[in-house]
């Protein structure tokens, strides 16, 4: 089925019409109709184009890959995310994203939104500093390549890279900190730590802290039994161990 069309003088993808358009396919030259995406069976599909005339056997522009791709991570995260705008190929500070969405509201977590690059053939790309560049403008980034596509649908998640605000981050490692210190220096018995004693060390609301100890658990920073935490490195130091971070990075991922 078709990604790309042509619309008066311009090559388009789904995501980019309405239903107004008058659409052709770029390769038979027969009309095109839009189908919204939605989800069949579970499985979700991208919105995509169709031929009106059952009987069309072409390929429907489908050498352009890449804009396929790309269009189908639009619909994507157009579905998994309210937005006040989105769409492909924009510049974002020094680089040109494939797919960006800008929420309606900016989140403590993912940031002003959240952009798409879909790694297709130009694997030499420094991610590395590409990233670095959209999480300084206030972008959370997804990294995608053609092995997370599947006919319309896309996996988003194994890759991504979150824009974490600064009181957000700093709220999770506070009550890390206050779990870690607590025990290490004995301020209270060994196992005996309680959601109330965190609650004395940091300016957050108890049913926020219950839940970010869970999620901590959960990524093993922390044992949490029967509401009696103690952490599980107690000896290691976050400030250079990768391991205790990345768990943590883990647990803030969760708590999105």
């Amino acid at each position: 089925m078709p990604f790309v069309a042509s619309s008066g003088n311009r090559i388009v993808t789904p995501e980019e019409v309405s239903d107004e358009d008058k659409l052709y396919c770029i390769d038979c030259g027969q009309e095109l109709g839009i189908r919204e995406r939605h989800e069949r069976e579970g499985r979700f599909v991208a919105k995509h184009f169709w031929h009106e005339d059952d009987s069309a056997t072409c390929s429907g522009g489908e050498s352009d890959v890449h804009r396929r791709l790309k269009s189908i991570a639009l619909s994507k995260i157009k579905h998994k995310f309210s937005h006040q705008s989105a769409g492909l190929e924009r510049t974002v500070g020094r680089n040109r994203a494939d797919v960006f969405l800008i929420f309606e509201e900016k989140s403590s977590i993912l940031g002003k939104g959240v952009i798409v690059e879909v790694q297709f053939r130009n694997y030499g790309k420094d991610t590395e500093a590409v990233t670095r560049n959209y999480l300084g403008e206030g972008f959370s980034v997804y990294w995608v390549d053609r092995s997370d596509f599947e006919q319309r649908d896309v996996r988003l998640g194994s890759e991504i890279r979150y824009w974490w605000g600064k009181e957000y981050k700093e709220g999770v490692l506070d009550i890390f900190y206050s779990i870690d210190t607590n025990y290490r220096f004995g301020n209270v018995g060994r196992d005996r730590l309680t959601y109330r004693d965190i609650e004395k060390d940091v300016d957050m609301p108890l049913e926020r802290i219950v839940k970010i100890c869970k999620s901590l658990a959960d990524h093993s920073v922390i044992d949490l039994n029967n509401g009696k935490i103690k952490p599980i490195a107690a000896s290691e130091d976050i400030d250079s161990s990768e391991k205790v971070r990345n768990r943590i990075r883990g647990a803030m991922a969760d708590l999105i």
